[in-house]
C-alpha cells in the first residue's frame, strides 16, 4: 500500500480507481450507471467492486473508456490475461 498526499495508507484498488478515474473521459460516469445496476439487480457491494475492479484495468490498458472498445479489442484482452497466467 502507497501513502496518498494526506498521508493515509491508499490500497491498490483505491490507486487504480483512481487513476482511472482521472485519466479515462466517462470512467467515473460507467461506474456509477454499473453500481446502480448492479443494485437494481440485487448483486452485492463486493460484486461492483470487482466488475469496477477489472474495467480501471482493461480501461487503463487501453486507455480508452471500456464501452469504446470493439468485441476483439476485449477478446485479445481477455486471451493476454490467459497467456500471461498460463506462462511459466
Amino acid at each position: 500500500m502507497q501513502n496518498n498526499t494526506t498521508g493515509a495508507v491508499m490500497p491498490k484498488r483505491t490507486k487504480l480507481m483512481d487513476k482511472a478515474c482521472h485519466k479515462i473521459n466517462g470512467f467515473s460516469s460507467l461506474c456509477q450507471d454499473l453500481d446502480k445496476s448492479n443494485a437494481i439487480n440485487g448483486k452485492s457491494q463486493s460484486t461492483s467492486d470487482n466488475y469496477r475492479h477489472h474495467l480501471a484495468h482493461i480501461a487503463l490498458f487501453y486507455d480508452r473508456n471500456p464501452m469504446e472498445l470493439t468485441d476483439q479489442e476485449v477478446t485479445d484482452y481477455l486471451y493476454m490475461l490467459i497467456k500471461k497466467r498460463n506462462t511459466p
